[in-house]
């Protein structure tokens, strides 16, 4: 008998496919909708994690986060299809935080498109002058 431990079994001289055509369907279908919904409400990200960001931030010295995209319009593609929270949704979840807690979050991993990368850009101000700050390449964090 064929081994049916593996993804593809040997069946009159023919491959099939574990999976019938029906089944990747759905799995193919389920990934699409999670994908979908997820780029219609992107703060979804943030609302599927069990804690309140807000919360993380008191609660700790440094926190940082993820800065791939400043805002939507950033690259050449449909900014839905990614599934990173741009900097300004998450200075708006923690605006109504005090400015001494606000400085506790350092925006990493930033896009080469970010125009918080470019000194003093006025994206860059912006954040700045909020209270957040821009993590810096090589940059050390005393705890």
């Amino acid at each position: 008998p064929p081994n049916r431990s593996t993804p593809n079994r040997l069946q009159g001289g023919k491959i099939r496919r574990s999976l019938n055509p029906d089944r990747r369907f759905r799995a193919r279908a389920n990934r699409c909708w999670i994908r979908n919904r997820v780029c219609q409400k992107r703060r979804l990200v943030c609302q599927k994690w069990n804690q309140n960001l807000a919360e993380v931030v008191k609660a700790n010295d440094v926190v940082m986060i993820d800065g791939t995209f400043y805002q939507d319009g950033e690259i050449d593609r449909p900014m839905s299809e990614v599934p990173h929270p741009f900097i300004t949704e998450t200075i708006d979840l923690l605006k109504d935080l005090p400015k001494n807690q606000r400085n506790k979050v350092r925006f990493i991993h930033l896009n080469h498109t970010n125009p918080v990368l470019q000194p003093n850009s006025i994206e860059q101000q912006k954040v700045i002058s909020q209270g957040f700050n821009v993590a810096k390449q090589g940059q050390k964090v005393e705890l």
